[in-house]
């Protein structure tokens, strides 16, 4: 099967430990002094509203840790999710371990994913400010894809967050906006024999590397010597 989609270039892409914490701190890296505030005074309110709070929280925001206040505050909202009501369809199961939190002091935590993109871009626009978290895949040669993102319809968009997935549940991010490539890319899928996500097409392409996979070069090359000794 052959799909067609937008190509886009990425360029500055910073790398995270992968440590668990990765698509939290690419997010967190992205925000703006007023975004990580919100989230910091939401984070607050939470745990204000707590009777007893674990001593060990004083160790596990350290600083350059200021990331983890999104796992705090995607656990309420998980735990508590009649302001997000939709929250609990978009767990990827097959991604995360299930049973884990996304926030625990004993260091059982699982991986981020679009549930907690959901809540972080609800929470913040709940507070009045818009901001569109986009996931992007590598494909062949520089062309990355959009595989997915928070739509916004007919609002204005405070900012844009530019993540990376690179596989094994791992993020990376940039600050710059992906360039789109004019035209669509021809993407071959699973199952066509020229391995998965290879692309078709004329080299440099939009300014995409591409190649043509090996068994196209060789139908075209019979179909030609057909025709000659035809």
């Amino acid at each position: 099967m052959i799909i067609y989609m937008s190509c886009y270039i990425i360029e500055d892409i910073i790398n995270v430990p992968s440590n668990g914490d990765c698509m939290f701190e690419s997010i967190w890296n992205s925000l703006d002094a007023k975004l990580r505030g919100l989230i910091i005074h939401g984070v607050h309110i939470i745990l204000e509203k707590q009777t007893d709070i674990d001593p060990r929280m004083d160790t596990y925001i350290e600083p350059g840790k200021e990331y983890r206040f999104l796992r705090i505050l995607c656990n309420f909202y998980e735990i508590s999710p009649e302001e997000f009501p939709n929250v609990n369809t978009l767990r990827d199961n097959n991604a995360n371990d299930a049973d884990k939190n996304i926030f625990d002091l004993n260091g059982k935590e699982r991986w981020g994913d679009s549930a907690e993109i959901f809540i972080i871009t609800s929470f913040l626009k709940k507070n009045n400010h818009n901001i569109q978290i986009q996931v992007y895949q590598k494909q062949e040669g520089d062309c990355y894809r959009l595989i997915d993102f928070d739509k916004i319809v007919d609002e204005t968009v405070y900012k844009e967050i530019y993540l990376i997935f690179v596989g094994r549940n791992h993020y990376k991010y940039t600050l710059t906006k992906p360039k789109k490539v004019v035209g669509d890319v021809a993407v071959v899928g699973v199952g066509d024999g020229l391995g998965d996500g290879a692309v078709i097409g004329k080299e440099g392409v939009g300014g995409v590397k591409t190649k043509i996979a090996p068994i196209i070069v060789l139908s075209i090359f019979v179909l030609f010597m057909a025709a000659v000794s035809g």
